[in-house]
C-alpha cells in the first residue's frame, strides 16, 4: 500500500469502537484476544489497531468497549465520511426522507440496510438499502445518504 495510509482502503475488515473507560472513537482493524493467567479461566479482550496519525506510519492498539463495536460498511455517504453500522443516516429515495440505524441484516438479502420507523405507524419500521441511488447500476446513480450519528452518541437524532 505505497503512497497511501492503509486507513483509507475501505472493506470488511475496518471497524470502530470506543477505547475502554474512554470516550474516543479509534478507527481500525478489531482483534479479539483469550487470555489466561494461571488457574483463572481466560479473560476475553477487544483491541482496535490502528495507525498513529503523527505521521510516523506507527501501529498501536487500544483496548476497546466491545458493546461499541461497528463494522464498516465499505460506503461512504454523501460527504465522503465512511458508514460504519450503527450508524444514524438521512435517507432520501422518492424525495421521501427516513432517517434511521444501519444495521447488517442476514435475512433475504445480506448486506447493511438502513432500518427506519415509518412516520405515520408506530411500531412499524422499514429496511432500504444504503448508498444507493434512484438508479442502481446507472450512470444517473446518485448518493444522498448522509451520517448525521450514531447510537451511541446520538440515540434520538
Amino acid at each position: 500500500m505505497m503512497g497511501r495510509n492503509w486507513m483509507e482502503n475501505e472493506g470488511l475488515g475496518l471497524f470502530r469502537a470506543r477505547r475502554k473507560n474512554s470516550r474516543k472513537w479509534l478507527e481500525g482493524y478489531y482483534v479479539r484476544v483469550s487470555e489466561t493467567a494461571g488457574n483463572d479461566s481466560s479473560a476475553v479482550r477487544h483491541y482496535i489497531i490502528f495507525q498513529k496519525t503523527d505521521g510516523s506510519g506507527r501501529m498501536c492498539r487500544a483496548e476497546v468497549d466491545p458493546d461499541t463495536l461497528c463494522r464498516c460498511t465499505g460506503m461512504r455517504d454523501k460527504n465522503s465520511r465512511l458508514i460504519f453500522e450503527h450508524d444514524i443516516v438521512r435517507h432520501k429515495i422518492w424525495n421521501e426522507e427516513a432517517i434511521g440505524e444501519v444495521v447488517w441484516s442476514d435475512i433475504g438479502l445480506t448486506g447493511f440496510f438502513l432500518k427506519a420507523a415509518d412516520k405515520d405507524q408506530k411500531g412499524v419500521s422499514h429496511s432500504y438499502p444504503i448508498s444507493r441511488g434512484g438508479f442502481d447500476d446507472d450512470e444517473r446513480n446518485f448518493n444522498t445518504d448522509e451520517v448525521i450519528g450514531n447510537v451511541f452518541d446520538c440515540p434520538i437524532c
